[in-house]
């Protein structure tokens, strides 16, 4: 037996699933090549200047608390840390 983690998937009930179709048919029969050629496609991030922690997945090997903390394992965090939003846009060209 091997350890599995639950894999979070968004709840979509049969009339969104049919909603999505419907629109990417829509798509497909309305655009041409050189119409997708001039879409901007986008998104944004929001980063914290702290950086990630994942307390599940880092871990410090030590035979006791007190060498584990000499090793670093605290992790120091900001109640209101810094921010950095980054924007990206794709496009054909």
């Amino acid at each position: 037996l091997y350890p599995y983690k639950m894999r979070i998937e968004p709840k979509l009930t049969e009339e969104y699933k049919n909603k999505r179709k419907k629109i990417v048919n829509w798509v497909g029969h309305n655009f041409r090549k050189e119409d997708t050629m001039r879409i901007l496609f986008s998104d944004e991030k929001i980063f914290d200047l702290d950086g990630m922690y994942d307390s599940q997945n880092q871990r410090i090997w030590a035979a006791s608390r007190d060498e584990a903390d000499e090793k670093g394992s605290i992790k120091v965090k900001q109640k209101f840390p810094q921010k950095v939003m980054v924007w990206l846009g794709v496009c054909f060209k």
